[in-house]
């Protein structure tokens, strides 16, 4: 049986946000960070206005994958997540991009068979089993929004981990800690998963993406990663949100916010910014960009690709948006599968061995 999804345009992250500081006031900073560090799936769905993206597919897409939880102690926080084994899936998938409105329509299916059709069955060398990945989604989504991507690699040979981030989802937690609380769970998510000698990968997007560095930082298990549309500055994200859906919030509400969020989460300041902590200490990271992202734009993706150091590259997708640079699959699926294999770079060093690293754009 073949199961189909789409989507359309996944809801942009803190929309939800805007509209309860509307209802609540104006107020201090300490109330603005609140409401900032809030977690998602705490809001009431009704505020919600209209999603720019959205995903829909049948539930029976997720009997495909096996589920877990794992208990983070302190903050208190059950996580929950998803896994894909490796195989064929008979994933298919068409993009339509109707330029004249900007909007971007990806359709895709699976064969709810394919979870017998496991790797040895297949007999493809490509198929022996690679290592895992997690794949991990944005702000004020779930793991789920990322499922398509959990196809295409499984199908691969690589073991697929969707997590629903901390506040996100079918997970507990009361608050986003923007990375310095999140990256221990999902650490704690692969010692529960973990196969010994086993390579591990990391795809994230936008607020996923920033975890997917860090985390790619802090653990010497993690291999290559694939970061789509990191913000640099998260002040300038939230500033740059604002702008985009919500003017009517002053801009010295989000600011006050902002400043107060390290007190409220108990980190330093630098925590708080990628630009701040990447250092000079990144290799092995593919980095994209959407040319139309107004929210983590171009020049702060380039900002993390100049300060990150090591041999690293950024791929821009020029019509993308903030919250579609996804789901460019036919755009994408490619360059991130060569570069999460190996295979990209290895093979121009050996055709080249002057090559370097370079921006490359549609």
């Amino acid at each position: 049986m073949r199961i189909s999804g789409y989507i359309s345009g996944v809801r942009s992250w803190l929309v939800v946000l805007w509209v309860l500081l509307f209802f609540s006031g104006v107020g201090c900073g300490g109330f603005a960070a609140r409401r900032i560090a809030q977690a998602p799936n705490t809001y009431p769905k009704w505020l919600a206005p209209e999603a720019p993206v959205t995903i829909g597919f049948s539930a029976s897409l997720l009997t495909l994958l096996t589920n877990g939880t794992v208990e983070i102690d302190s903050p208190r926080a059950k996580l929950f997540y998803r896994v894909l084994a490796p195989g064929d899936y008979g994933f298919r998938w068409t993009n339509v991009l109707d330029e004249a409105r900007g909007e971007l329509t990806l359709r895709f299916s699976a064969e709810a068979a394919g979870a017998s059709r496991n790797v040895s069955a297949a007999g493809d060398a490509r198929m022996e089993g690679r290592g895992t990945i997690f794949v991990v989604h944005g702000y004020g989504v779930d793991g789920a929004a990322m499922l398509p991507w959990a196809f295409v690699l499984a199908e691969q040979g690589w073991r697929v981990v969707l997590v629903d981030l901390r506040g996100h989802g079918n997970s507990t937690g009361e608050r986003v800690y923007f990375g310095a609380q999140e990256v221990i769970d999902l650490r704690a998510v692969l010692d529960r998963l973990e196969r010994e000698g086993e390579v591990v990968h990391v795809v994230g997007h936008s607020f996923g993406a920033v975890l997917a560095l860090k985390w790619k930082l802090e653990d010497a298990r993690v291999g290559r990663v694939v970061a789509m549309a990191p913000y640099a500055d998260l002040g300038e994200a939230i500033q740059n949100i604002r702008r985009q859906y919500a003017r009517w919030i002053p801009t010295w509400f989000i600011a006050a916010g902002v400043q107060r969020l390290p007190e409220l989460l108990q980190v330093e300041e630098c925590e708080m910014d990628p630009g701040c902590w990447v250092d000079g200490r990144l290799e092995d990271v593919l980095f994209v960009a959407g040319g139309a992202d107004r929210i983590a734009t171009l020049n702060q993706v380039r900002e993390l690709v100049e300060g990150s150091g090591g041999d690293n590259r950024i791929l821009i997708q020029a019509k993308a948006a903030h919250e579609t640079v996804p789901f460019y699959l036919g755009e994408l699926s490619g360059e991130v599968i060569e570069w999460l294999a190996g295979e990209l770079r290895e093979a121009k060093r050996e055709n080249n061995p002057d090559f370097t690293p370079k921006y490359s754009a549609d």
